[in-house]
Formats: C-alpha cells, structure tokens, sequence
C-alpha cells in the first residue's frame, strides 16, 4: 500500500512538473489515449469561428462536437480502418490535389493568371515563318536554325513582302496550297494565322506575339515547335462573338480575269441597291451566290472572332452593330457583309478561376512548377556529378547513347540491359544513380519521339528526369517543410476514417437493418398520426326519380346491397365513389361539408338533388401512417438514434479530463 502511495506521489508530481514546462501551451483535454493541447484547440475553433464573438454556451457546445469528433477518429485508427486500401487510394488522390499548390512558384502563377486576363482584352492578328526544329536539336543545329530565321528577317526589314517570303520559306504547310490529285483542296494562307486572343496558340508565340508593335516583325521565338517570324498586322479590343449577315459572290471555278472583274461588279452593284433602300435579306436573295447562306438569308449562326481568316475579319471590326461593309475582297469572292452584333470580351465575376483552369491545361502551366525546380535545386544544393579527369570519359547522361533505341521506341526496353551504376547528381540528401534513370527511361519509353535519335530523346528526357526527381522530393517532405499542409493532411485523413465509421456505424445500418428500422418506428409512429379524416362516399344515380327513391330508401335504413338489388331489377345504375379526405383538400368538400358537426358526431349525409348524389361521410380517428410513407423521415431519426447511442457508448469507453476553466478562459 505504501509502495502504492509512492508510485502515485512520484506520478502527481512528474505530471505537475510537466504542467510547468508546457503552462505556455497546456493539455487541456485527455481523451483516452489522446491528449489535446490548448493552441491545438484553438487552431481547431478559429478555423470556422470567432472567439471574439462566441458565447460561453456556444463554447461548450463546440468542446461537446470536438470531444465526439476526436473519439470517434480514434477508434477508426483503433479499428486499422486507415489501413484500408481503399482508404489509402483515397488520402492519395486528396493529397495530390492538396499538393499541387506547393509544386508550382506561386508568384509566376499569379503572372500567368496577370497576363492572360489583359491578353483576353485583345484580338490579334499576325503572320508567321516557321522554320522546323527539334525541341532536344544539338546546340548546333539550333544555332544554324536561329541564324537562318535572322538571315531571313534582314530580308523582310530591307523591304520583302512577309507573306511571299511565308509562302516561299515557312515550313509550316499551311502557308501553301495543298493538291489532291492534282486539284487544288486548299490554296495556302501565306503564314496569315487570322485574330486570335489569349489560349488560342501555344504560349511563346502568344507571348511574342502580343508583346509585338503592330506593322513590326519580331526576333526569332522558339516553340516546341521550331522558331518563328512573327509579323503583327492588326490588334483590335476582342470580340467574344459575332452576330452578321452576309452576301457573298463567288468567283466562278478556274475563273478568268473577266469573271473577277464581273464578280466585282456584281458586289458593287449589290452594296448600291443597298445603300438605295434595298433590305438586305432581299439582296441576299438576289445577288448572294452562297446556297447556303441565302436558304438562311444570309444570316450565320454567332462564332468567334478567330473563326475565319483575318481578310474576312479585318473589315468587321471597323463596322459598328446595324451598319454593312462596303464590298471587299478574299481568296473566295466577294464579300458584303451587315454586322447585327457585337459581344466585347466582358470580365466576369468568375473569370480569374477560369483562367487558371485554362492555364493548368495550357503549356504555360510548366513555367510554375520551372521556376519552383530553379529554386529548389539552389536550396538543396544541387550539383551534377563531377566528370572523370581522363578526356576521353562521356558524362552519365552519355552512357544512355548507346542503349537499344529500337526496343525503346517500341516500348520494350528494360532496365536490366543497361549495366552502369555512375552518379549522376545529387541534392539535399539524395544521391541519384544511372540505375535511377534507367528504370524511369523504362517506365517513360516515349515512343512518340520514334523520328529522333537516341542522342535527342535521351538529352530529351533527362531534363525532365532531374525536375521529376526534386519535385517528387519536395512532394515527399510537403509535411514537414510546411505545418499547414500536415494540418490539412490529417483532417483530410480524420474526415475519411470518420466517414467510413459513420457509414458502418450509423448511416449503412440504418439502411440495411430493416428489423431495427421497424422496431424502431413502432417506438415513434405516434409522432407521424394523420390527422381527423373523412371517409367518403358518393352514390350517383341517372335521373331525380331515381335519386329520390334512393334518398327514401337510405333514410328508412335500407341495406345498400338491398338498394343496388332493387336498382338492378328496374335497370338502373348506382355509380359509387369512395375517398378518404382531410380539411383543405378539396374545396368543394370543405364547403359542402359541416366538419364542425362531422367533428362532434362522427358522421354526416350531404344531398345534392341537381346532380342527383348522396354522399355519406364518415369521421376517421387519427392513426399512425405506415413505414414506408415516412420511411425517410424515420431513417433519418433513427439514424440519430445510433448516432447518440454510438457517442454515449464511446463515452463509457474511454476516461475523458476535460479542463472547462482553461478552454472557457479564451472567451473571458
């Protein structure tokens, strides 16, 4: 007993000592196992309240839900429910999502986000040049390619035309006409790319060409694609949509210069009937040569300012909405058009979150997450493996020069064939081998890159082989480099386990368990009474004579059966109609019927001689409505019922120390 005493003293006092080593931040709950501090708590309260506003009552009806909350995550934990796969596949996909903020540099984002807003404002019209090149091409190649592209702008500033030089030079094949058996399908647009705005071409050349003077040529711009030339011709406040109609006279096929000058005149002669009072529908019937554009009387459906080439677009912007055009010319015909409406490109109150969905589905997305990567490789020191002192040594990187290249652009290389085991860099504390590299060439075979050698797709790959590596690093240590995010995780992780505990708990078995679901309404079904009822019933016969003899009959007592039976032996028909009604269901009954006397007596008789009907009206008392009418309703009682049960029985579970006057003190 003594010995008892001792060990009981000894702990009094550790924990007391204990109590004035953290009195900055107290225990302030005891939940079985699990201990809350008091800056914990609070975290938790402020996270969806106010203590500046919150009353001593609300208080404690918070420490009641939390108390609750944190039992029941303890015993999901305690039941390993976090070891469910399904869980765990889960917590994943929530912690990607949750990580992806911390993968990318915030402030280039908000650029991003920045910069395209103001380019929405805007339509562009531009040509290009494009001369093809690798994005992985040697240093070399890409040299020769940028001096070409400079060679071929020095023509252009000394006075060459830029679409003849596009249609000459450009290897983009739009620039020229496409043949099909010799027959021209497409007559080439001269580098012409037409108005476009924001996300409607890949990100360098929209940079470029938004950061391009009208009437000016730009520098070289690379793109994934190669480099370009790019030529501004026009910039207009951008028009989200268009609503116009349109006459069109086309030139004749293989038409000869006197077609063109009659095409011509047909315009003008079309824009002068207009002009004199001619409607513009009835011009279109008259002088459009388009079938289809005059079976809609020249009325096309709305599209957007990007939709057709940049000679058709450039007249409408310098129409205003109810004027025409005056005739103009394009590669079709010629062209009258009348522009109904305009839509401007309008900021909406939603548009900032729009744009940065576009961004994360546009090539720009890949400058957050490069910069981030420049930043990190500074903070974790990165540096390459240094090179063997010999001169004939390759680098890591070129050992993969020789490996298979056919088995990898089928997909089938592993890597087990490649033997090397070289550092190749390292960063914080990780030390990343060719062996690293080789399992994520075979995990990424990328047999879309088939057309380059082996030397461009490995100097490829690797660039993206360091950036995954040090984001997935990152990624690793998001919990400890950030206490917000670990705060998140585990509430993501403690609102998993709650639901799959209160769906076996609570909300399956109030689902499944139709026994208890029923025991337990026979315990409440007098709470769910319908109330006083009338039951109904309408006997109508075919003439007054009739009717009168039944209202006799009824009176003196007569057995319905025996009134049918008489009825039935003359020829005539008793239509019945039975209804259960209540007060306010059908207003004809509640003006017809006296519910005051039906409510004193239990019954009563209504007579109407001009539609020859007697109606019986008898008073139901209140009953229970059956399950499954409140089926809902009671589900969802019950389901309070486990719930409270649950709660009391975790209650009886576990030793709770709650310190009122600690967590009270935040409010007082």
């Amino acid at each position: 007993m003594t010995q008892g005493l001792l060990i009981a003293a000894f702990l009094v006092t550790g924990w007391m000592a204990t109590s004035a080593q953290n009195s900055q931040d107290p225990v302030v709950m005891i939940l079985g196992k699990d201990s809350v501090t008091l800056s914990e708590f609070k975290n938790n309260f402020l996270k969806n309240n106010n203590l500046n506003k919150t009353s001593e009552k609300e208080l404690r009806e918070y420490i009641d839900l939390f108390v609750n909350f944190r039992l029941k995550c303890a015993e999901a934990k305690e039941l390993r429910l976090d070891t469910l796969p399904s869980l765990q596949r889960e917590l994943r996909g929530y912690r990607s999502q949750a990580a992806a903020p911390y993968l990318t540099e915030k402030s280039v984002n908000e650029q991003l986000v920045n910069e395209a807003l103001e380019h929405l404002h805007w339509d562009i019209r531009a040509s290009h040049i494009m001369r093809r090149i690798s994005s992985d091409a040697s240093p070399k190649d890409t040299l020769a390619a940028y001096t070409e592209m400079m060679n071929i702008r020095k023509r252009i500033l000394k006075g060459e035309n830029f679409n003849d030089v596009a249609f000459a030079e450009s290897d983009d094949p739009s620039a020229r006409p496409r043949y099909d058996k010799e027959v021209m399908v497409y007559s080439g647009n001269k580098g012409d790319l037409g108005y476009f705005t924001a996300f409607n071409m890949i990100y360098p050349f929209e940079k470029a060409a938004f950061n391009t003077p009208v009437g000016t040529v730009s520098l070289p711009v690379r793109s994934p694609y190669g480099y370009h030339l790019i030529m501004v011709q026009d910039r207009q406040p951008a028009i989200s949509t268009w609503t116009v109609s349109h006459i069109l006279i086309t030139y004749p096929e293989n038409a000869t210069a006197k077609d063109s000058a009659g095409t011509k005149a047909a315009a003008q002669e079309a824009y002068r009937a207009i002009r004199n009072g001619m409607d513009f529908e009835a011009a279109v019937k008259k002088y459009c040569t388009d079938e289809g554009l005059t079976l809609n009387g020249g009325k096309m459906d709305p599209f957007p300012s990007g939709r057709f080439e940049g000679d058709f677009m450039a007249p409408l912007y310098k129409t205003e909405e109810n004027e025409i055009t005056p005739p103009f010319e394009t590669r079709y015909g010629w062209h009258i058009v009348k522009v109904i409406k305009k839509e401007p490109f309008v900021e909406t109150p939603g548009i900032r979150g729009e744009i940065r969905q576009r961004i994360n589905r546009d090539t720009r997305s890949d400058l957050g997450p490069e910069k981030l990567v420049e930043r990190l490789k500074k903070e974790y020191k990165f540096v390459q493996a240094p090179m063997p002192k010999d001169k004939k040594a390759v680098s890591p990187v070129e050992d993969f020069y020789t490996i298979d290249s056919v088995l990898l652009f089928k997909g089938r290389w592993k890597k087990d064939s490649f033997h090397g085991n070289r550092e190749m860099f390292r960063f914080a504390d990780q030390v990343v081998r060719q062996s690293d590299f080789a399992a994520y060439i075979e995990k990424n075979q990328f047999p879309e890159m088939r057309r380059i050698s082996i030397h461009e797709l490995i100097n490829h790959v690797y660039p993206l082989f360091v950036r995954r590596c040090i984001l997935d690093y990152e990624e690793e240590h998001l919990e400890e480099k950030y206490p917000e995010f670990a705060t998140l995780m585990n509430e993501y992780k403690d609102g998993i386990l709650l639901y799959e505990l209160s769906e076996r708990k609570v909300w399956g078995r109030s689902e499944t368990d139709s026994a208890g679901l029923a025991q337990f309404y026979e315990t409440v079904k007098d709470q769910y009474m319908y109330p006083v009822r009338a039951e109904v019933v309408s006997y109508t016969m075919g003439n007054e004579k009739a009717y009168r003899t039944f209202c006799k009959l009824m009176e003196k007592g007569t057995e319905l059966e025996t009134i049918n039976k008489k009825f039935a032996k003359k020829g005539q028909i008793i239509t019945a109609r039975k209804q259960v009604l209540q007060k306010g269901e059908d207003k004809n009954f509640d003006r017809d019927c006296p519910w005051e006397i039906l409510m004193q007596e239990g019954n009563a008789v209504i007579t109407k001689a001009d539609e020859f009907r007697y109606t019986t009206v008898t008073k139901l008392l209140p009953s229970p409505k059956p399950l499954d009418e409140v089926r809902g309703t009671i589900i969802t009682q019950y389901q309070n019922l486990l719930e409270k049960e649950w709660v009391e029985q975790l209650h009886k579970d576990n030793d709770i120390f709650i310190d009122y006057d600690t967590i009270l003190g935040l409010i007082r």
